[in-house]
């Protein structure tokens, strides 16, 4: 399977995936609404439910590095799993 990628031709730029135009759905989370996986877990079937492909959500990089140089990936790893789901 070939990466996405961004092709460029007459009209402008579109994004493609498995060779073909993929037109993104987004929703975006508030801001600490992904700070939570039990507040962000309840919501990932209205997600679905609402028709989307694709999720905007922030993480604040306090909860990614909550001591200098210590790095919490758990978070982040968990979202990704989720949304997969």
């Amino acid at each position: 399977m070939a990466l996405p990628y961004f092709e460029k031709n007459e009209l402008g730029v579109r994004l493609m995936v498995d060779g073909k135009p993929m037109l993104l759905r987004c929703g975006e989370l508030r801001n600490s609404t992904s700070s939570s996986i039990e507040h962000l877990r309840p919501l990932w079937q209205s997600l679905k439910n609402m028709g989307l492909n694709s999720v905007i959500a922030t993480v604040s990089w306090d909860l990614f590095e909550p001591e200098e140089g210590v790095f919490a990936y758990k978070l982040i790893d968990v979202l990704i799993s989720d949304a997969e789901e």
